[in-house]
């Protein structure tokens, strides 16, 4: 009897540690599987390291000057998840704030440089987990240039943006992004000289999740 009773002991104990290890593994499997979606790096908490680079192209809107000042830029970006995905239909989506470094050289027209910063607020559009994710932007921010003394009065001027555009998920952590950008700079009346520039053009690049 009592030998009846250690095996059985010993019978449970296994089959207890089997379902253990089973559950543990199945828990494993799920968080593997979550960590690979394409919306897993939508959370509220995660990281994005971006490059881009792009051309802008000026006059775009502009009555009265039509001076032409063309201009590259190439920036840095980091951004952070405010919230997790939220919302109906096509329309669920997070929020995402953005610091982008940014600089780049005028191709056409008077001036040499554009150096500055955009702080901006992203809208990511996450209505299934496909590698598709539109995104619609608002920045600004503050610069330095030489563009035009007739259109900007003083090199350190600021900007305002508008961006929409769509990334490619290449892996579930890095990301293949096109946007078409809308860039305005001004010196907000600090001059008399106050025409600004307003410019469009494509930008794209890549980023990586963490």
């Amino acid at each position: 009897m009592k030998k009846i009773l250690i095996w059985c002991g010993v019978s449970a104990l296994v089959v207890t540690t089997a379902l253990a290890d089973n559950a543990g593994a199945l828990s494993a499997t799920s968080k593997y599987d979550a960590d690979l979606s394409y919306n897993s790096v939508f959370q509220k908490g995660k990281w994005e390291l971006g490059v881009n680079a792009g051309v802008m192209f000026s006059p775009f809107f502009d009555m009265i000057t039509h001076r032409v000042v063309d201009y590259t830029t190439t920036g840095i970006q980091g951004g952070y998840m405010l919230s997790n995905p939220m919302g109906p239909s096509w329309l669920r989506g997070n929020v995402e704030v953005i610091v982008e470094l940014f600089g780049g050289g005028v191709v056409d027209g008077k001036g040499s440089y554009v150096a500055g910063t955009i702080g901006w607020m992203r809208y990511n559009f996450l209505p299934s987990n496909g590698r598709l994710k539109p995104y619609f932007q608002l920045g600004g921010g503050v610069e330095l240039t030489d563009i035009d003394g007739h259109l900007l009065g003083q090199r350190q001027n600021f900007n305002l943006d508008i961006g929409l555009g769509l990334r490619y998920m290449i892996t579930p952590r890095c990301a293949f992004n096109a946007e078409y950008r809308f860039q305005h700079f001004s010196d907000a009346y600090q001059t008399k000289t106050n025409l600004g520039t307003n410019a469009q053009g494509p930008v794209v690049g890549i980023s990586w999740f963490f």
